[in-house]
């Protein structure tokens, strides 16, 4: 069996910091083969901040773990009552962003910019983390 095929193929993470949020930019596939590379990386990024925003520009694709990954970080943050916005350009993956409803937890922007903005200016979603 081969494990070195595309599913599997680790995922390129990076981290910057402007206006105070940590922006954290994921490139490649956020699936099960790849989210607790995309997770320890996370961690290992992480920084205090006014606010966070998970940059999914250049992420070919995603599934229930790699939501799940957003979650837990999203949860994390909560603790020290910070939020994220999500920048999703990829229609599909926007498409499962609302289809999962995720658009009613946090915003979803089309750039980096959009984000800091938002997160800025302060915002409230329909459903609260804790009721998702």
């Amino acid at each position: 069996m081969n494990h070195n095929n595309d599913a599997f193929s680790a995922p390129e993470v990076f981290a910057e910091v402007e206006q105070n949020i940590q922006i954290v930019h994921i490139k490649g596939k956020l699936n099960y083969g790849t989210t607790q590379t995309v997770k320890d990386s996370m961690a290992k990024l992480f920084t205090t901040a006014d606010g966070y925003i998970i940059d999914l520009s250049n992420v070919e694709n995603i599934d229930s773990t790699g939501f799940g990954v957003l979650i837990n970080f999203a949860k994390r943050i909560a603790e020290i009552e910070r939020k994220m916005a999500i920048v999703v350009t990829n229609d599909f993956i926007y498409d499962l962003f609302k289809i999962s409803k995720f658009d009613l937890v946090f915003p979803l922007v089309k750039s980096k910019a959009d984000g800091i903005k938002i997160l800025k200016e302060g915002f409230e979603r329909p459903l609260p983390l804790k009721e998702y």
